[in-house]
């Protein structure tokens, strides 16, 4: 049996990684990586009419979540979903397609640097899949690893993990959660993983996360194309960070669709409030 508690619990979830549309194949090293190829290949670019009309039932589906999310936004600006404020300084960082884009490596570097600036952080996320998930639970109490990862799921697992010394929560509520971990660690700082879309919180900050490669596929939301938001959505934005770049790949961050979209700058700083310049930071020499 593997020491490592992540790989174990791998293993749990897939045992044998057995096939799972068949009996009795194995799944190779190549299948999952010619699957993701492909779901690439569905969402990078425009087909050609017959494609096209071969997806449009997915086109639909689309259109639907599309005028959900609409009406979702349209319900926390007029205040009758509420957006709560926790009693301390949040920062998301999140995305707005599918797939992963460097989140984890981001907030572990931004945990620890805010760390090395004497600010007191937590990091929360929703722990998707885990046993921990709907109840919450505290992950790491910054001495200790207190739950497995099939408990807290893979990445707040691995968070907990690399970051030994800051506290890591999971739950799908989240204000509830930070409210609980405020209130045991009276933190300064609390890093949302992957909470760009979760609108119930006032975040001081939200940096998003922008593949350099894929970037925003063909423009569509899912289920036909990669956006879990519109392109708009993307004025929320106080940082936009790019992924994936290669040394001789300029930085852009086009949509490829020609669909435009504009960015305002944040309201305010967050490293230049008082609250952080009272916990022993300095700013101006970061």
């Amino acid at each position: 049996m593997s020491k490592d508690p992540l790989k174990r619990n791998r293993r749990w979830l897939w045992p044998n990684r057995r096939w799972p549309f068949g009996q009795g194949h194995l799944w190779p090293r190549g299948h999952l990586r010619r699957f993701s190829q492909r779901l690439d290949l569905l969402f990078q670019e425009e087909g050609k009419w017959w494609w096209d009309l071969f997806l449009f039932p997915l086109t639909v589906i689309s259109w639907i979540y599309a005028i959900v999310i609409r009406i979702r936004q349209m319900l926390y600006r007029r205040g009758l979903f509420k957006t709560r404020q926790l009693p301390c300084k949040v920062i998301s960082v999140g995305n707005v397609t599918l797939g992963g884009t460097g989140k984890t490596p981001l907030v572990i570097a931004l945990a620890r640097e805010l760390r090395k600036r004497g600010i007191t952080v937590g990091i929360l996320s929703r722990g998707y899949k885990g046993m921990k998930e709907k109840i919450g639970g505290v992950v790491s109490d910054g001495k200790r690893i207190l739950l497995t990862p099939a408990e807290a799921g893979d990445e707040p697992f691995m968070l907990a993990r690399q970051l030994s010394d800051i506290p890591v929560f999971v739950g799908k509520k989240r204000y509830a959660m930070g409210t609980y971990a405020h209130k045991r660690f009276g933190m300064d700082c609390l890093i949302l993983d992957d909470g760009f879309q979760h609108l119930g919180i006032k975040r001081d900050a939200d940096i998003v996360l922008i593949d350099a490669r894929r970037r925003f596929g063909n423009g569509r939301l899912f289920p036909r194309g990669p956006l879990r938001e519109p392109l708009r959505c993307l004025r929320r934005a106080s940082l936009l960070v790019l992924t994936a770049l290669t040394p001789r790949q300029p930085p852009s961050i086009t949509a490829g669709t020609n669909q435009p979209f504009s960015l305002r700058r944040p309201r305010k700083s967050l490293l230049l409030s008082r609250r952080f310049a009272a916990s022993g930071s300095s700013p101006s020499r970061g």
